[in-house]
């Protein structure tokens, strides 16, 4: 490597330098040194990310994985195969720049001589080459490019890998998961597993990202080139949204909804923290609290004059209408019926004057009279059929126009404009309220932060390797605070005694936890917090006050305006009415 200048190559990767001997022997090699930077799990890994990078969001995240890429191609165009990516290997600095060591165990070919790469960390081994003596094995780009699609896994998905999850069929080690392809968060195979709870999925992720997922993780699946990742990624950085509920989220344009809202909400952890620059930041056209006058802008809201709280009755337009064709026909029809009737009568009475024998006959005439003289015809009850229709559908057309010409919408925003006066009232208190709660769980509080502070990864716990750490991982356990028995249970794998192992690490840290009453930087940061969200409550309150009197103008002229407009609907009905009653009286 030193023969080849392969340092002058690559400023992403400390590569040897030069050789160092001693008294004409060789002792070892110089190499560029890497600082300030730091391990790629303490990034990816929600709870080491909180103290390694704090202000790290999702951007962060997307935009480092695209520069892992460029590092890992960047070997490839030297010749060199990694051969053992793994998350110690690659460090990340704060500016999401990345650099690569351990290059002397990279795979180089020099004339002829391959130089191997003998090691390997198994969950970032190709399904290939699971179970193989690493050094008797030529190593491809195609391997390395397994390893690169499960680190671009794990800072997309918050830490988890992507072959930890669910067995169908009792316990699956990660490495016997990696060869049988079971890559738990599949869209595309039945692998028999399912990813843990509450975590991202493919759905998730922009489709392109997702498909060269699929692509690395599929038997027989073409993986991704490490410049084919830096386009994917760069792209998908371009493209995320800000979640409405949560400025420190960011996720694809392309999910449904924000994964880190729902994975907070499900798990009950934080996975971005808050910074000076988002936690305190306020509207533009804030008025501030110096300036703002509670009093006037309540003075304001209060000489907005009130709609009339009794609903006038609806305008309707005049209307001058006279029977229709039809009744007057119907009515010369029943003229015609009663005379008709009448003379049936008056022959009834003669016929029984002149011959009492006669009864039946001028009984059946007198019954042809009376209905004659006393039935609606077809058109009479038809009309008052339609009539009665008619006032049943203008009854619930009233209703409904009265519904919308009340003044509801003006008391109700009266009601919240109040409310959200005694809310800024009640803001002082509030935050002592909540500083005095902070104060009286401190103790518990600087336990969960002490807890949280030990990263099982860091540890040397009996029955835990590196493998079934990422399972923690996997499911949300990652330091001594995530430890209670009932998760560790429910980690496929982990039975009571390695539960045991990890509870009495637990209980031995707490013993040897002491309690500071001195103020520190966790109090700062949380007193900061409470603040900052007491500023945010209190501007927003401003603008809804002093947005008041507009809004309630607008609510009155709104409802003025119903009250004396046309309504469509009732003018037709009415109009019908009318008709129906020229009609009926004709």
């Amino acid at each position: 490597m030193v023969r080849a200048n392969l340092a002058a190559k690559s400023d992403l990767v400390a590569f040897p330098v030069a050789i160092v001997n001693s008294g004409g022997r060789f002792a070892g090699f110089t190499m560029r040194r890497i600082t300030g930077r730091k391990p790629l799990h303490e990034l990816y890994s929600p709870g080491a990310r909180k103290s390694a990078f704090p202000r790290a969001d999702y951007r962060f995240l997307v935009r480092t994985a695209a520069n892992i890429a460029r590092a890992v191609g960047a070997v490839h165009e030297t010749g060199c195969v990694i051969g053992d990516v793994n998350h110690s290997g690659i460090l990340i600095a704060d500016t999401a720049t990345v650099a690569l060591i351990d290059a002397d165990s990279f795979q180089y070919v020099e004339g002829g001589r391959r130089h191997a790469c003998r090691v390997g960390v198994p969950e970032y081994t190709p399904p290939e080459l699971q179970g193989i003596k690493l050094h008797t094995v030529e190593r491809r780009v195609e391997h390395d490019r397994f390893g690169l699609a499960v680190v671009v896994f794990q800072l997309l998905f918050m830490g988890r890998h992507p072959f930890s999850g669910t067995y169908s069929a009792g316990e699956m080690p990660i490495e016997r998961a990696i060869a049988e392809h079971r890559f738990a968060y599949s869209r595309q195979r039945q692998v028999g597993m399912r990813p843990p709870p509450a975590v991202p999925t493919l759905s998730d992720m922009p489709a392109p990202i997702a498909a060269a997922l699929e692509e690395a993780f599929s038997p027989g699946g073409t993986r991704p080139e490490a410049r084919q990742w830096v386009q994917l990624l760069t792209s998908m950085e371009q493209n995320l949204r800000t979640c409405a509920k949560s400025k420190l989220h960011h996720y694809s344009a392309e999910a449904s909804e924000c994964p880190w809202c729902r994975m907070e909400s499900k798990q009950g952890i934080v996975l971005f923290l808050p910074h000076a620059s988002v936690g305190l930041q306020t509207i533009p056209s804030d008025p501030g609290a110096a300036v703002f006058n509670l009093g006037a802008a309540w003075a304001a809201i209060q000489a907005v004059p009130r709609p009339a709280s009794a609903i006038p009755q609806p305008n309707l337009p005049t209307i001058s209408v006279v029977a229709s064709e039809q009744a007057i026909a119907a009515k010369r029809a029943r003229r015609m019926r009663k005379l008709l009737g009448i003379a049936a009568l008056m022959s009834a009475v003669g016929g029984l004057i002149a011959l009492l024998a006669a009864w039946p006959v001028c009984g059946g005439l007198a019954w042809f009279g009376l209905t004659k003289l006393f039935s609606d015809d077809a058109t009479t009850r038809t009309t008052r059929k339609e009539k009665a229709d008619i006032d049943k559908r203008a009854d619930a057309a009233m209703a409904d126009w009265q519904k919308r010409a009340s003044d509801e919408p003006f008391r109700k925003l009266s009601a919240e404009l109040s409310a959200v006066r005694a809310s800024y009232i009640r803001l002082p208190e509030i935050e002592r309220q909540k500083i005095s709660e902070y104060q009286h769980n401190r103790r518990a509080e600087q336990l969960k932060a002490y807890l949280d502070s030990f990263l099982i990864r860091r540890q040397k716990i009996k029955g835990v390797g590196d493998g079934r750490v990422a399972t923690l991982l996997a499911y949300g356990i990652e330091t001594a605070l995530d430890v209670t028995e009932h998760a560790v249970l429910n980690v496929p794998g982990f039975g009571p005694k390695t539960a045991a192992n990890l509870l009495v690490w637990r209980r031995q840290l707490e013993t040897r936890f002491v309690y500071n009453e001195r103020p520190n930087a966790v109090d700062a940061a949380r007193m900061a917090a409470i603040k900052a969200d007491i500023v945010k409550q209190a501007t927003g309150m401003r603008h809804k006050l002093l947005a008041g009197p507009a809004a309630l103008a607008r609510s009155r002229a709104d409802i003025e305006a119903r009250r004396q407009a046309v309504d469509p609907q009732l003018a037709a009905l009415h109009a019908r009415q009318a008709q129906l009653v020229a009609d009926l009286n004709a």
